[in-house]
């Protein structure tokens, strides 16, 4: 199988993981990051760190993260993604690092992390994931932590 094929039906289980447990947010962080990492081989490891003030603590991860698992804001990748308020990649002799920030609203919730092997091959379709699983969990966390709020329904009858 390719590997586009390979991370098309991952997006589809992450799919299904998401909305399994969509009530319970820190199980469906830790489900998304060991299935992701058990799939691809080339992800050493997969985290989700939350901000507490004043840190980043991972929370969730499956495999090996290289990175401290609490790191002060203003230092280190984790506040370089929180500051760009965007993806952050770094590569060298060591590993392969993929940052991306989680947002509640305008605040940032977390840091979602990818560490591969620097001999292994990111792209754009892994990117692509990535950034499709932090969009997942963004919503559900906003479903989350305000079950009031309606979310769309996309088959009402009175929009037809």
């Amino acid at each position: 199988m390719d590997k586009a094929d390979l991370l098309d039906e991952i997006r589809l289980e992450v799919g299904d993981l998401i909305d399994k447990h969509r009530k319970d947010l820190p199980l469906m962080f830790q489900k998304v990051c060991h299935h992701i990492q058990s799939r691809v081989e080339d992800y050493q490891g997969i985290a989700v760190y939350l901000t507490e003030y004043p840190e980043f603590i991972r929370r969730h991860e499956s495999g090996s993260i290289g990175l401290p698992r609490v790191q002060k804001f203003g230092e280190g990748p984790l506040s370089i993604t929180a500051v760009r308020g965007g993806l952050y990649r770094e590569r060298n002799l060591n590993r392969i690092l993929i940052c991306i920030p989680l947002y509640l609203g305008q605040n940032i919730y977390g840091i979602f992390v990818v560490e591969s092997n620097p001999l292994s091959q990111i792209h754009d379709e892994d990117i692509t994931l990535f950034t499709e699983v932090c969009s997942s969990f963004e919503n559900r966390m906003i479903a989350y932590y305000q079950p009031d709020a309606e979310e769309p329904d996309f088959f009402d009858d009175d929009l037809v």
